[in-house]
């Protein structure tokens, strides 16, 4: 079970990654933080690499990244013999740490990264205790945007909540 909130601007990419998430357990193997990543980078790959032939991915400790962590916990981008030639997705995920006092924090400083980013697709994965606080934090996030001057209209993110009642709440944002 999942709550999705998506305005009209969501498209089918967005749609498909929230369900894969949501399916996060048929990649779980234990409840350790390492292996929830593990599991949202190999979704993002499956779903990343779906939306067009020939794209690479780059993250730490992924069995089919073409080359290690780069940047960003995970990047989806396309490569020729010349070079870069686009960056699709990047994701950051910040899971809750017991030894932080300033969760939030946390969570800020990885966002802010996105921030910088010249990618489709833009993706902050988080932990939260309840709804009432994912969708906080979304709101938090949503004003840090619309702060930036580094974030042009037409930039997408889509921020997966992960509740610890063992659901994901997803809401997708389009800065104008």
């Amino acid at each position: 079970m999942y709550s999705a909130t998506f305005n009209q601007t969501c498209d089918d990419f967005e749609l498909r990654l929230s369900e894969s998430l949501n399916k996060i357990w048929d990649y779980i193997l234990d409840d350790k933080n390492r292996y929830w990543t593990q599991a949202v980078k190999q979704i993002l790959s499956k779903e990343s690499r779906l939306i067009r032939d020939n794209l690479k991915v780059a993250a730490c400790n992924l069995k089919d990244s073409d080359c290690p962590e780069w940047l960003y916990d995970f990047v989806c981008y396309d490569y020729d013999n010349i070079g870069l030639k686009d960056v699709i997705l990047v994701a950051e995920s910040e899971w809750r740490n017991p030894f932080t006092n300033d969760y939030l924090q946390d969570i800020q400083e990885d966002f802010e990264k996105l921030l910088m980013a010249r990618a489709k697709y833009r993706i902050m994965i988080f932990e939260g205790e309840t709804k009432e606080e994912v969708e906080t934090t979304v709101i938090y996030l949503q004003k840090i945007i619309s702060n930036s001057k580094l974030s042009q209209p037409g930039d997408r993110y889509m921020f997966a909540g992960w509740i610890r009642a063992k659901e994901f709440y997803f809401h997708s944002h389009i800065h104008n």
